[in-house]
């Protein structure tokens, strides 16, 4: 069953999805001290239930993953981009026709 839905994959038109860009969450609820707003939001009974916008911490690390992201994206792209170009180089350079050595050269000169 498995083998047959791989191989239907294979031929099928779908394109491939995107790789996912993914963080660290650590990293971002460490550089945010994002368990301590928690902690302190708590005590102070907010958000509320019906808050509707999202707080200025949230927004902050919302600007940061999607910064992040974009810078990610780019890089990506910029790799991507890079590697063709060398395969084009690589292709080039091995495509080059060798030079040619005349035959006539490596043959004993006729006596006149």
């Amino acid at each position: 069953m498995e083998i047959t839905k791989s191989l239907a994959g294979m031929f099928s038109d779908k394109k491939e999805e995107k790789r996912q860009i993914s963080f660290e969450v650590d990293l971002v609820v460490g550089k945010f001290n994002l368990v301590e707003e928690a902690k302190r939001q708590a005590q102070l009974g907010l958000p509320s239930f019906h808050e509707k916008k999202i707080s200025s911490k949230e927004k902050e690390v919302v600007d940061y993953l999607d910064r992040n992201r974009k810078e990610k994206h780019n890089n990506t792209e910029k790799n991507s981009q890079q590697k063709i170009a060398n395969s084009k180089i690589f292709a080039t350079n091995t495509n080059k026709s060798k030079p040619k050595v005349s035959t006539r050269s490596l043959k004993e000169k006729p006596e006149k």
